[in-house]
């Protein structure tokens, strides 16, 4: 059975991702820091991450904490809080992860 020419003339969406963020910048690494060992009382490491499904980067906050779930679960509904005052639209340039101990 032959393919119908009405076939060949259907136009596909392109799904075009997001440019990636020119503004991802260090600039508010030190409070992130001072702000991240405050709250958590543990060391703090900031490293570069790509994301696998856009072509974007952002910035893993990483740091240990002891506490229960509870405690960990406050503790980090404050952090984005405090990073959301601080930084606005800009809090989507950070993600965390807390090691809990």
């Amino acid at each position: 059975m032959p393919l119908s020419s009405d076939c060949a003339s259907t136009r596909v969406t392109v799904f075009e991702p997001p440019s990636p963020n020119p503004a991802l910048t260090e600039t508010a690494h030190p409070q992130v820091i001072e702000l991240t060992e405050r709250l958590f009382g543990g060391s703090v490491s900031i490293d570069k991450e790509d994301d696998p499904e856009y072509p974007a980067q952002y910035f893993v906050v990483s740091t240990r904490a002891s506490g229960t779930i509870e405690e960990l679960v406050a503790k980090t509904d404050t952090w984005h809080r405090a990073i959301r005052e601080a930084l606005g639209d800009r809090i989507n340039d950070y993600r965390l992860i807390v090691d809990p101990q």
